[in-house]
């Protein structure tokens, strides 16, 4: 950054530097070629000596410093500097930039926001804006990767308000919100700008919009807490009050402030279960089913007495292991390591089914007598609840040579309900149950009826004070808690059977199923931003105009909503073809796509890209990222003659295409047929080094051996070779 007597005080007082420091300007634009020439210690080390020299505590020295020292990561140091910086000049926006970086650095989350919103809204007076719409930038980087994704991603949202028309900003906002490690719930959390016409303050409400969409959050709350005696005429500001306190860091303030909007009157029951999914899924916490996940040790006295036995006892399944993973040089690994099962698996010869299928309620691992050890067995991975089953069975089956048993330590914390949901159910691999049997088991599980089901009504819960939902239901003190918990369990589920399942649960204790949402015909738009996200795969989207429907789809494949993104998909594929853009209509299809494979339903996938490919002939458009998708399809079946069929095509059809082979080159890659730098691995030359002749190849009906997989390669393993089958070539 060159800076001259034109150039903004760097230290955020809001004039040009030939007004605030004339006399430093050579020195100032000494110290900015030092940071552009990445020479950190010599920047700092010549700031220092102007500091001496200067007793002026001069902002612009101060924020070039503050500069200096976040380039070179000194964070300590940052953090001294910033807080004298603020306690000079509290209204300068540069030093409350800088406290607040300081601040999420450090991972005070509250504090941080605190500061970014005085930031913001000293925009109010006048001052510069630039130094803290960057460091909000900074902070939501911070935020969505680590430390505070819900208030990273409130915070990135405001971006484009500030770097309007910026396609680099567009971008970044797009990577946080697919990659934050957030369910959909929470990623796709709004702000209502939108009072009811009959509301006596709507006026006064809907000047809290503005505010809120340019981070003056502070303001918007208290605005909102005035209005809050209203609310017995419109719950929703307690909503929008809420959204505003998890936004500014108060988690547990927003949590209480959704409870108290869910006993409004006059709310829906979809209402009061989205206020408390959105509490039991920001903090699972909040849900107070939570239990120990506990380790412990127990003694041998006899090490192969004790490891016949244990490879006798049919509840603890021995499984192949790779030493390295678990050895070090000063810790021997295991000699061997068990799935503790709750039962004995099933005969092969009896067809896997819900009733004989184990659950895994632990690992084992066995160990033998070192120098300075007794030989010993680690169970960890436990329910405290299932310890004791595990120590009677142990005691059983190792007798005389069973030693001490160790009292357990606490490795962390897991919902009960998410543990029930889980099962861990286990296959041996000499009878794997087959696709039909995987969707009969899993139904049986979690399905209306099910074992999951029937365990969840009569599992008493602390959420509900100690009773069970079916003695809960009657209370309406419970039924918001209930209906959001039900929720929790449909956004937890399998997508395929959420619904019909959380249905069954609110059929059962007297609560209204969930069925389709139609939408208005004027103002269609308005009525669907008003219902939450999760619940958009139940709306009919007929009234929705093409340009909404392509953009709320394109926003719900951004937010992972697996459900929404295939009934938005699915309308945008019914829509006519030239009224759609041709990327949303090809984004569509994707999604159509991945979800057959995801079930791993390949021939409607297939038909799928016939479709795309159709669609693409009839638009002019290049059928190239569709071969590429048929490819990859083919070479997660291991389908060598189609794989083999496909490159060929697409080498000699899209050479000059550099999207289709830069997809292609990636494919290599991950196959581990090609290096990054898109030279042939080590692998690749040892294979023949002649390309394939179509009219050579065996036909897929004469068992050509299979390729390594793509999911094989990206394991890690190294591809296995195959004797006497025909090979994919990569030409040089």
């Amino acid at each position: 950054m060159a800076l001259d007597g034109y150039t903004l005080c760097p230290g955020g007082r809001n004039k040009k530097i030939r007004f605030c420091c004339p006399e430093k300007l050579k020195e100032l634009d000494t110290i900015t070629s030092f940071f552009s020439n990445n020479q950190q210690k010599a920047c700092l080390a010549y700031i220092e000596e102007l500091e001496n020299k200067y007793k002026d505590k001069c902002a612009c020295l101060t924020a070039l410093k503050l500069w200096t020292l976040m380039g070179s990561g000194d964070w300590e140091k940052y953090q001294t500097v910033a807080e004298d910086f603020y306690a000079r000049e509290p209204q300068n926006g540069t030093a409350i930039a800088n406290l607040a970086i300081a601040r999420a650095v450090k991972g005070r989350v509250t504090e941080a926001v605190s500061l970014l919103v005085d930031g913001f809204e000293l925009t109010e007076e006048g001052k510069i804006l630039d130094p803290v719409a960057t460091s909000a930038q900074f902070i939501a980087e911070v935020f969505c990767e680590q430390i505070s994704p819900v208030v990273g991603l409130a915070i990135a949202k405001l971006l484009p308000a500030f770097w309007q028309n910026s396609e680099d900003i567009s971008v970044l906002l797009q990577r946080w919100i697919s990659e934050a490690p957030l369910p959909p719930l929470l990623k796709g959390l709004r702000f209502n700008p939108y009072a009811p016409d009959d509301f006596p303050d709507k006026k006064e409400y809907d000047t809290i919009a503005p505010l809120v969409a340019t981070g003056r959050w502070k303001t918007a709350k208290r605005k909102l807490e005035a209005l809050a005696p209203q609310a017995e005429k419109w719950a929703g500001l307690l909503f929008s009050l809420a959204i505003l306190q998890i936004w500014l860091g108060q988690i547990s303030d927003g949590c209480e402030t959704l409870r108290k909007y869910a006993e409004q009157p006059d709310l829906s029951e979809e209402e009061q279960a989205y206020a408390l999914v959105i509490v039991y899924m920001i903090d699972r916490r909040n849900l107070r089913d939570e239990v120990k996940i506990v380790s412990w040790e127990v003694t041998i006295s006899d090490f192969d007495r004790a490891q016949e036995r244990l490879l006798s006892e049919p509840r603890l399944y021995s499984i192949d292991f790779d030493p390295r993973r678990y050895g070090t040089v000063d810790s021997p690994p295991p000699k061997n390591v068990f799935m503790v099962l709750n039962h004995s698996f099933a005969p092969d010869d009896i067809p896997p089914a819900i009733d004989n299928i184990p659950q895994q309620v632990g690992s084992a691992f066995l160990f033998g007598k070192q120098t300075d050890r007794d030989a010993r067995i680690l169970f960890t991975d436990v329910l405290d609840s299932n310890r004791d089953a595990i120590n009677t069975m142990l005691i059983e089956a190792l007798q005389e040579t069973l030693g001490e048993i160790k009292e357990p330590s606490t490795l962390r914390e897991t919902s009960l309900i998410l543990a029930q949901i889980d099962a861990r159910l286990r296959f041996k691999n000499s009878n794997p149950p087959t696709n039909e049997q995987i969707q009969q088991i899993t139904y049986a599980h979690i399905g209306a009826g099910g074992i999951f089901q029937t365990w969840w009504l009569n599992q008493t819960f602390d959420e509900l004070d100690g009773q069970t939902p079916l003695q809960a239901a009657s209370d309406k003190k419970y039924k918001a808690r209930l209906l959001g918990m039900i929720q929790t369990l449909e956004l937890t589920m399998p997508t395929r059977l959420a619904l019909e399942s959380a249905n069954a649960l609110r059929k059962t204790l007297g609560f209204a199923e969930l069925g389709e949402i139609v939408l208005p015909e004027k103002d269609a738009e308005i009525a669907l931003s008003k219902i939450p996200s999760i619940s958009w795969f139940r709306v009919d989207t007929k009234s929705l105009s093409n340009p909404v429907l392509a953009g709320e789809f394109a926003m719900l494949d951004l937010l992972s909503e697996e459900r929404g993104s295939l009934h938005f998909a699915n309308a945008v594929l019914e829509r006519p073809l030239r009224e759609i853009d041709p990327s949303i209509r090809g984004l569509a299809l994707h999604t159509m796509i991945l979800n057959a494979e995801r079930h791993e339903d390949i021939d409607t996938a297939l038909l799928w890209i016939d479709r795309a490919k159709n669609e693409a002939k009839e638009l002019g458009r290049s059928l190239g990222e569709w071969e590429v998708e048929e490819l990859l399809i083919h070479i997660k079946q291991n389908n060598q003659y189609e794989s083999t069929r496909l490159i060929n095509h697409i080498m000699t059809y899209y050479k000059n295409d550099p999207a289709v082979m830069a997809s292609l080159q990636s494919i290599f890659i991950q196959m581990g047929i090609l290096n990054p730098d898109g030279t042939p691995t080590a692998y690749a030359r040892q294979q023949p080094r002649q390309p394939v002749d179509l009219s050579d190849l065996r036909r897929p009906t004469e068992n050509i051996p299979p390729k390594p997989s793509l999911d094989n390669s990206l394991s890690g393993n190294p591809p296995k070779e195959n004797s006497g089958g025909s090979k994919l070539w990569v030409p040089d």
